[in-house]
């Protein structure tokens, strides 16, 4: 068994001699097919989603019968020319490779690395707390700060480009909040969390009193807690007369 590790075509002799030392030579040439697959693209870097178009540039003494292009993200192709879309939530690398095949069923694989680098700024955050009283601050954890510029949406109608801005909501309700981050290179990245903000109303103390005018002392004044929001408060009443606080 002989093993030819170069293509081309070879010359293979065979000396056969007798018991009178006559001799005769037989010369037998042969090919040896080995495509050499390599690969071009129209574009190795940009914002996500990237759309590629790829080209075969492969190279072989005989026809390429197929093509099986792997992109490196679960994705592949058997089109000798396909054109494939990067989607990636971060900035992130795809290796590139590309096996051919001849019509004797001789392989080649593409040499070398080959990558397609596909940019999404981080824009992450969380909450320190997803529920609020209105009139708290909102504290914003986990930002990636870098050279970007941000662009805060909070829901509420306001907006801000500061990495890290101070957010107060003056009323109630529930706001959703979205980040959108652009890099150096324009790229865009965003990111709003699955919970949003709960802002909850301050309540709005308010009480009557039987008689309010009196001119004799001691009086008995009875007072009477008037705020609508009736569910789950506590009272403390003071009397401005110096009396311990009372809880209700």
């Amino acid at each position: 068994t002989l093993k030819f590790n170069q293509k081309g075509k070879h010359k293979i002799y065979a000396i056969v001699k007798d018991i009178n030392n006559c001799f005769d030579t037989l010369v037998h040439h042969l090919s040896v097919y080995s495509p050499k697959a390599k690969i071009l693209m129209d574009t190795n870097e940009g914002c996500a989603p990237l759309q590629v178009n790829f080209f075969d540039a492969s190279m072989s003494d005989t026809n390429i019968v197929s093509c099986l292009w792997n992109f490196g993200d679960g994705g592949t192709s058997q089109l000798e020319n396909p054109s494939h879309n990067f989607v990636s939530k971060s900035d992130r690398k795809f290796k590139i490779s590309l096996l051919v095949t001849d019509t004797f069923g001789c392989t080649g694989i593409s040499k070398g690395v080959q990558y397609v680098q596909v940019r999404r700024p981080s824009a992450f955050f969380y909450f320190d707390d997803k529920e609020l009283c209105a009139q708290d601050s909102l504290k914003i954890l986990g930002l990636n700060v870098n050279d970007s510029l941000y662009k805060w949406d909070f829901g509420d109608g306001s907006n801000s480009n500061q990495i890290n801005p101070g957010k107060v909501y003056v009323n109630g309700g529930t706001f959703p909040v979205v980040l959108e981050v652009v890099d150096h290179y324009g790229c865009v990245g965003s990111y709003s969390p699955m919970d949003s903000i709960k802002v909850h109303d301050l309540p709005d103390p308010q009480f009557s009193a039987n008689d309010t005018s009196m001119s004799c002392y001691p009086s008995s004044v009875v007072f009477t807690n008037t705020n609508v929001y009736n569910n789950g408060l506590s009272w403390e009443w003071s009397f401005g007369d110096g009396a311990p606080l009372i809880s209700t």
